[in-house]
């Protein structure tokens, strides 16, 4: 792996952040939207996220 290698890049290592961070945020909508209205009812773990 390139960070064990020392051979990661700033700009490589950001872009693997941001990838990482909207792809989480995509699954949490997607399912909030698979629960339905348990999403917006903060007694649920879903709403939560």
């Amino acid at each position: 792996m390139k960070i064990n290698d020392g051979r990661l890049t700033p700009e490589k290592g950001a872009m693997a952040r941001l990838w990482t961070t909207e792809t989480g945020n995509r699954i949490i909508d997607d399912c909030l939207q698979f629960f339905g209205g348990y999403g917006y009812m903060s007694e649920y773990p879903i709403s939560r996220l």
